[in-house]
């Protein structure tokens, strides 16, 4: 294996290679982001500090468009100076989300987020204390079927619980097909099943809340103390963001590891495919009613209402799929209206344009 495709470089990534004007540029990937710099790796194994040429920020326009770790770029070394960043591989993956700065200003202030780019696997990490949430997990497994990313749930700390089949089970109703693997850094057990995973040239992200254990297992796997570790706060196991930047770890093992900031809130896209993927068995159910605009009240025949009343569907699970459903479609809203603005806008521009070039001509005539 070559060393750029130890860093995960794949056919995919040479064919967009030569679609571009190569010249003297260099294929680099980029592994670390951190309030708007950016380092990158080259395939001899030096890092190197980058910026984005004019030309390429004027074209990538809107920041949430711009360089994220894990995305492959073609870049111009220099003696002097940061590396300069000429273009932006296309992702064959990305993580996203919608953020906002308050809740009462959700609406008002949600923007694109790329937490990831060119990702293969991801890892959804809980911890067995009240850490624990199921629907926050829906969300998660949304946010990763929308990227085409592989999820795979990882149950930290399991030395603080007993009988650790029944939280596995729990995880597995939501999505029977998701491996579920449980571990314990503390006591060194079932960290063999992360690495079966991590194999060389394939790339991972660790997702989840402040105080999982996410930071303590990057350094289990790098063998070595590479991220700060904060215990977390007794009243309510919630933990201190120990990470401010999303960064690529190449692993002794040959795999690759994002680690990323402990993430409060996940607002989902307005695309329906990842939830549609991630309730399969309800729009299965659904299909199975009597009437096909059946609501799922009182309806007779409602297979939806069935399952439920024979525990063959958790009522809060039925109860997070609607909550997550109108959250969709309230972003879907939102992006047709912002999308009306925007022609609005722009039509507004060219009666503007054409009227001035009326006057103008009127003024050529006197």
């Amino acid at each position: 294996m070559s060393s750029l495709q130890k860093l995960g470089w794949s056919t995919a990534f040479e064919r967009n290679w030569k679609i571009i004007d190569r010249g003297t540029l260099a294929p680099a990937r980029v592994v670390v982001v951190d309030r708007g710099i950016c380092w990158i790796r080259l395939d001899d194994g030096s890092e190197h500090l980058s910026q984005m040429t004019g030309r390429l920020k004027h074209q990538l326009g809107e920041s949430d468009q711009w360089p994220v770790t894990g995305d492959w770029v073609a870049v111009q070394l220099q003696q002097d100076g940061p590396v300069m960043i000429h273009e932006l591989l296309s992702r064959q993956t990305e993580l996203v989300r919608r953020t906002g700065h308050a809740r009462k200003d959700r609406d008002r202030h949600a923007e694109r987020q790329v937490l990831a780019a060119n990702v293969d696997i991801a890892f959804l990490t809980m911890s067995l204390n009240q850490d624990f949430n199921l629907r926050r997990l829906e969300r998660y497994l949304i946010l990763v079927a929308e990227s085409g990313v592989r999820p795979i749930v990882v149950l930290t700390k399991t030395d603080l619980v007993t009988a650790v089949d029944n939280w596995m089970n729990e995880v597995k109703q939501i999505n029977p097909s998701v491996p579920v693997l449980p571990i314990s850094v503390y006591q060194q057990q079932g960290l063999d099943l992360i690495c079966e995973f991590l194999l060389p040239g394939v790339t991972a992200v660790i997702l989840g809340s402040s105080g999982v254990g996410k930071s303590t297992l990057i350094n289990w796997l790098m063998g070595n103390t590479v991220m700060e570790v904060k215990a977390i706060r007794q009243d309510d196991d919630h933990g201190r963001h120990t990470t401010t930047r999303r960064q690529l770890f190449l692993l002794p093992q040959g795999g690759m590891l994002i680690d990323t900031p402990g993430l409060r809130d996940v607002q989902l896209e307005e695309s329906s495919s990842g939830l549609e993927m991630s309730f399969e068995e309800i729009l299965e159910l659904e299909k199975k009613c009597r009437f096909t605009n059946c609501q799922h009240h009182d309806e007779p025949g409602c297979a939806v209402v069935e399952a439920m009343e024979s525990h063959l569907l958790e009522p809060e699970r039925y109860h997070s799929y609607l909550k997550l459903s109108r959250e969709v479609a309230h972003q879907h809203s939102k992006k047709d209206k912002a999308a009306s603005a925007e022609a609005r806008k722009n039509e507004k521009k060219l009666h503007q344009g054409y009227r001035k070039i009326l006057r103008e001509k009127q003024r050529n005539r006197l």
